[in-house]
């Protein structure tokens, strides 16, 4: 799971942490494909739940479980059944949809007998291993979630994630690099809520995730129609272009991270690999 950092930490040093895994659903996610068209597609579901204090203590003292955790093959049930019952007969399932499940079924599941509330956080990862064209990882939609002593929900951060697009590129230093182009791989993490920011979790969100999913394209185009000598040149030019062509107008205000990776590099290493976050200027400025 993508951890998100922009400004503020997942796991805090003292939580006990629940979690699944790639939990497939019941129905496939509407999402755009690669060829930007909403259809139906397979996605696998990733939650990572940080228990309030003081954690599920008793419930590895008593080896049993407990109102101190939270059941994660209940978890998994509900959030498949919730998830079926939301998917429309003939289209599928919304991906909005999804993350209503999962934040409704931990409302319920973290709500105590003695009014205390179990949870203090989770993220949830929506993947979408078919929606892209150049990444074997696909996309993935993230929500972090706080929750407070009683139990309302809070939307901290949301995140678009495109891990390892792969694309043919000539870039080098080195007279023999400008003969063939070589695989880079270009990882992009958009970050579309200030951690300080919060919005009511139940509220609309205020920008197009779908329209995101066209960083996919845009980032392939750019990479092959390129020659830089530098990982650095390529990725502040790639970082503009984005912002220009599409992070401006569907996501002003973002926070953009960009690695770019050369696997054919050293010979004795995985990758070199530079990285850049930026922020998306807002519309006008």
């Amino acid at each position: 799971m993508e951890q998100i950092d922009g400004g503020r930490p997942i796991d805090q040093p003292d939580r006990d942490i629940v979690s699944i895994e790639n939990l497939q659903l019941p129905r496939g996610v509407i999402a755009p494909d690669v060829w930007g068209k909403d259809k139906e597609q397979p996605a696998l579901l990733s939650i990572r739940i940080q228990m309030a204090d003081p954690g599920f203590s008793s419930a590895a003292s008593q080896d049993k479980v407990n109102a101190s955790t939270i059941h994660y093959g209940e978890l998994s049930k509900r959030i498949r059944k919730g998830c079926a019952d939301h998917a429309d007969t003939n289209a599928g399932l919304k991906w909005q949809d999804v993350g209503f499940t999962v934040q409704s079924t931990l409302s319920d599941m973290g709500r105590k007998a003695e009014g205390a509330f179990s949870v203090a956080n989770a993220v949830v990862e929506l993947n979408l291993p078919k929606a892209s064209m150049y990444s074997e990882s696909g996309i993935s939609l993230l929500t972090v979630t706080d929750y407070d002593a009683t139990g309302k929900a809070t939307v901290s951060q949301r995140a678009f994630v495109l891990n390892n697009s792969r694309c043919m590129v000539l870039v080098g230093v080195n007279a023999y690099e400008r003969q063939a182009r070589q695989p880079v791989e270009a990882s992009l993490t958009c970050f579309l809520l200030s951690p300080n920011k919060g919005a009511d979790s139940s509220s609309d969100a205020a920008f197009d995730m779908e329209s995101l999913f066209a960083i996919d394209r845009l980032l392939a185009e750019f990479l092959q129609d390129t020659f830089f000598e530098t990982l650095e040149a390529l990725a502040e030019a790639t970082m503009q272009s984005l912002q220009e062509h599409l992070l401006i107008r569907k996501a002003p205000g973002s926070h953009v991270r960009l690695r770019l990776k050369k696997p054919r590099a050293i010979a004795f290493a995985d990758a070199p690999s530079v990285e850049v976050w930026r922020k998306t200027p807002t519309t006008g400025s």
